[in-house]
């Protein structure tokens, strides 16, 4: 039934700079993967916490699932979090899901589909705020090296549409662990009150491995 099993439990101490005090965490982690393709994650970790000034019992939990079948692959995941949230100032609650899955419409083109969610809890553990984003993407394998995708990334806070970004990424792996990265992004968001176009932008990015 079980391929491969690793159980790992773990010690972490650590001290910022500037910071008296050490942060002191105990952690495991437990990953099977089976004879038929699927697998998962389950990590835990506890203990006391030091960052930005403020000492607390960090708490964090994750569980994620994977699998492939003869034409699709799927994975699917969660966590929960008690840390400081940098952009509310504030210790709180945090979680995360997400779920991507591929699927081939021809043999060399493939349908991807990937989505996220953030919950934001406040210090009452009352939801501030739900982000989410879902990204549907193309990709046109042109050979093992090349390949092309068109994708359209939605990102929702609470809801409501709060930015759409329509993008094309072509990737080139033109020498073993070196690539090249083309991009480009038409990019709207509702920071007016409503959903304006705000710009297009394009990038290269290069990635060179040299030998010694």
């Amino acid at each position: 039934l079980v391929r491969s099993l690793f159980i790992g439990p773990g010690i972490i101490i650590q001290k910022n700079p500037g910071e008296t005090e050490f942060s002191k965490l105990i952690g495991l982690e437990i990953n099977p993967n089976f004879r038929n393709h699927w697998g998962l994650d389950l990590s835990f970790i506890f203990g006391p916490f030091v960052e930005a000034d403020t000492s607390y019992i960090f708490r964090n939990t994750s569980l994620s699932f994977w699998g492939s079948t003869v034409s699709s692959l799927f994975s699917l995941g969660g966590s929960y979090s008690y840390t400081y949230n940098y952009s509310r100032d504030f210790l709180a609650d945090q979680s995360r899901l997400w779920l991507s899955y591929q699927r081939p419409i021809v043999p060399p083109v493939a349908l991807k589909l990937m989505s996220d969610v953030w919950l934001e809890w406040d210090t009452t553990r009352t939801l501030a705020e739900m982000t989410s984003a879902l990204r549907p993407a193309i990709e046109w394998k042109l050979n093992a090296y090349l390949s092309v995708a068109v994708f359209n990334e939605a990102v929702f806070s609470n809801a409501e549409l709060s930015s759409n970004r329509l993008g094309c990424l072509l990737e080139w792996n033109f020498r073993p662990k070196s690539w090249l990265y083309i991009a480009f992004n038409d990019y709207h968001d509702d920071e007016s009150g409503s959903i304006e176009h705000r710009y297009q932008i394009g990038a290269v990015k290069l990635k060179y491995l040299i030998y010694f």
